[in-house]
């Protein structure tokens, strides 16, 4: 933590980078020592530090100059504010005003603060390459842990030697990092790389998509792939039909390696008939039960909704849906669903006008496709976990596309030409061709 301290001093936007690996990282932490176990806030607090030093960095490196959130960003601030005002007609206020005290901290701290750290797209680019190295470490660490159980590595327990069976950290977020590693491995393009370092990022985003399988994420195998395959011409600069199946013929080899190597263990969570059936019989159903309420409970309800986290009452579910837009709906009506909409318009246009301003800059290109990837990616998280409150990637995706997009629209507005493009054009699997 020393070192990131330093390093986030220097190079603020590492920030964001730890904020999306830490609750891997606070599992790694726990399997090793029970301490991190009894005492489980000691890494987000510690986290939480280290935000507060990147953006008082990030604020003097900007003579004080507050960067902005963007519209998509501004759109969440009013969603989670309407999300505290839902208190006044909220059907379970006890679950509404308790969860948004157990949120708050995070929601102020990683959605919030931590994105406005990576203000530039330098500081982006750091964001992205700390997730991808700090990442494949804890990723290494985490297959190489003999203390791994059916779908995650085990804790420790506090004044013992053992491993509690049942203490198993948190599949889905190790399963969900391990997608930002394949998305960012295979997309971002960094500075050209020697061909032993091309080989351990693939040999990584191989083990990325073991690691996925093997901890039982269907959603984020799945999500992973495809979010890769349909970011692959946007990231690269792809000529031809031929081009585009290549990158795609690579991506399925990869896959198919992952598959292999782990489906002997875990490989039945991922037959599509079984697939198909869990995510009607819990994500559908449950969001349905949720919506049949709040359609139930009159006009009133479906323009407020029916309070945040009003799932969490007995009468409805007992806890969220699983599926946020859904969620979004039920509790917080057409009003807030507006709002959530709204967001990701914003966003999905910044996204757009941006790729068409920098698509014919190799470096510029594939760091806006990696954005839009990750946005995408973890979107369709969101159809199968999490709730709204606790969906803590998802502003900070938004946020960081309206960064870009800022930039590069004040360059164009000031007539200041983008940097030229490289020499190189940079393709799949083919690193040093001349451009067209």
């Amino acid at each position: 933590m020393l070192t990131l301290s330093i390093a986030v001093w220097i190079r603020p936007g590492i920030a964001v980078g730890l904020v999306l690996c830490s609750f891997v990282l606070e599992q790694w932490a726990q399997a090793g020592s029970g301490l991190f176990v009894s005492y489980y806030q000691l890494t987000n607090i510690a986290t939480a530090l280290i935000v507060m030093m990147a953006f008082t960095s990030m604020m003097i490196q900007r003579q004080m100059r507050f960067p902005g959130f963007g519209k998509a960003g501004w759109m969440f601030i009013v969603l989670y504010a309407y999300c505290a005002l839902s208190v006044l007609w909220s059907i379970d206020r006890g679950a509404t005003i308790s969860n948004l005290r157990g949120q708050a901290p995070y929601i102020i701290m990683f959605c919030l603060v931590a994105p406005l750290t990576a203000h530039n797209t330098k500081a982006i680019r750091d964001a992205l390459v700390t997730v991808a190295l700090l990442g494949s470490f804890l990723l290494v660490t985490l297959m190489m842990n003999p203390n791994w159980g059916h779908r995650g590595v085990r804790l420790a327990i506090e004044g013992t030697t053992g491993f509690g069976v049942d203490d198993i950290g948190n599949p889905l977020e190790v399963a969900s990092m391990a997608g930002y590693l394949v998305i960012i491995l295979s997309l971002l393009k960094m500075t050209t790389l020697p061909s032993w370092a091309n080989a351990i990022r693939w040999t990584i985003a191989v083990a990325s998509l073991s690691l996925i399988i093997l901890s039982g994420s269907r959603g984020q195998f799945i999500g992973a792939v495809i979010a890769v395959v349909c970011f692959v011409p946007l990231a690269y600069r792809l000529k031809s039909l031929g081009g585009f199946f290549s990158g795609v013929f690579m991506v399925g080899v990869v896959s198919v390696t992952a598959w292999m190597l782990w489906s002997a263990r875990s490989g039945e969570r991922f037959e599509l008939d079984l697939l198909l059936q869990g995510y009607s019989d819990t994500r559908l159903f449950t969001t349905f039960i949720l919506l049949g309420a709040w359609f139930d409970a009159g006009l009133v309800y479906w323009i407020l909704g029916l309070g945040s986290s009003a799932s969490y009452n007995d009468s409805i579910i007992g806890i969220y849906p699983h599926f946020v837009p859904g969620e979004v709906l039920g509790e917080l009506g057409f009003i807030g669903f507006a709002i959530y909409t709204t967001a990701y318009g914003f966003a999905v246009n910044a996204f757009i006008r941006t790729y068409q301003r920098v698509k014919e800059y190799p470096e510029a290109r594939s760091l806006v496709a990696t954005l839009g990837a990750l946005l995408f990616f973890f979107s369709l998280l969101t159809l199968k976990q999490g709730s709204l409150l606790g969906s803590y990637a998802l502003p900070i995706f938004m946020i960081l596309i309206m960064t870009v997009d800022r930039e590069v629209d004040a360059l164009t507005r000031n007539a200041a030409p983008l940097p030229a493009p490289s020499p190189q054009t940079y393709g799949v699997g083919n690193e040093n061709v001349q451009p067209a």
